[in-house]
């Protein structure tokens, strides 16, 4: 049995479900999924499980799951001789795994079976391999409404890209602004205008925690459709469209990272920004896909 912990928006619970499916599928064993956090820790932006919105095959972990394969996490030890047995305790040995870098840890990959696993998992490295399984396990449950479904046609019937903007509590928590910073509006004018040298007659689909600021300061030429009528409480079929368009201008966010990394065009062209953290103690070097086009 793998558990992996859930933890942030809808992107991370991905980057989160995948790395737990890669090991569960290595192990040939069941996948349980750590739900607690989204009711015992408080944060300035409110999140909500949102991976039952998917063909999964994880299932909730109970409390009595996660207790028995936490026995071996130092238990009953302080937090330095817990942080010490982490340092000495080989991978390979583990029951509790907490994510020591945001780079691709090879390591992650040698756990045993019944592991608990615990971080944000942000670089395809660890699940490339599994792509196929989570194609197809991430799609949607139920068939999407009829504004959904009109909203897809139109995406599919032109040269479609789609642009994030994320900010939320980028902009509104000023420690979160220092760590993560907002994609700025050079960044946006430099990415439509490659989609313009590239792609012929684009149509551009806006998805944002922030539309207004979005209409306000973006200057996006010819076709364009803001889309806002899901809101936060169906953000998994904003992520869905995201993917359906057939190219996509990212933000520093694990959101439409996936809703790129899932599109299935071909052709695709995905444009994601160079420096992904304002934070220098965040190597994000992995984070971007070798065939994604970073300015």
């Amino acid at each position: 049995m793998i558990i992996v912990r859930l933890k942030g928006g809808l992107g991370n619970q991905l980057s989160q479900y995948a790395l737990g499916r890669k090991i569960a599928h290595l192990h040939n064993t069941e996948l349980k999924l750590d739900t607690t956090w989204f009711t015992t820790i408080s944060s300035d932006t409110p999140r909500t499980y949102r991976l039952n919105n998917y063909n999964i095959i994880g299932t909730i972990a109970s409390a009595k799951e996660i207790q028995l394969i936490e026995r071996g996490r130092a238990q009953g030890r302080g937090y330095l001789l817990s942080k010490i047995s982490d340092l000495l305790t080989p991978m390979y040995r583990r029951t509790y795994v907490r994510e020591r870098m945001h780079t691709f840890d090879k390591a992650i990959l040698t756990v045993p079976d019944n592991v608990y696993l615990d971080g944000y998992w942000q670089t395809e490295k660890y699940f490339k391999d599994i792509e196929e399984i989570l194609r197809r396990e991430v799609t949607l449950k139920d068939e999407p409404d009829s504004i959904n479904l009109e909203m897809a046609e139109r995406i599919q019937a032109c040269h479609s890209v789609s642009l994030h903007v994320r900010r939320g509590d980028y902009v509104s928590n000023p420690t979160t602004q220092q760590f993560h910073g907002c994609c700025s509006i050079d960044y946006y004018n430099r990415a439509i205008s490659l989609i313009e040298e590239k792609v012929d007659d684009p149509s551009f689909f806006i998805f944002s925690d922030d539309l207004p600021w979005a209409k306000e300061n973006l200057d996006i030429p010819g076709e364009k459709t803001f889309v806002a009528h899901n809101g936060p409480e169906k953000e998994y079929c904003d992520l869905w469209l995201m993917s359906l368009c057939q190219h996509h201008i990212i933000a520093n966010s694990s959101f439409s990272w996936w809703g790129a990394w899932l599109g299935q065009d071909a052709e695709k062209m995905v444009i994601a920004p160079r420096r992904w953290a304002l934070s220098e103690s965040f190597d994000t070097s992995d984070i971007i896909p070798d065939s994604w086009i970073t300015i």
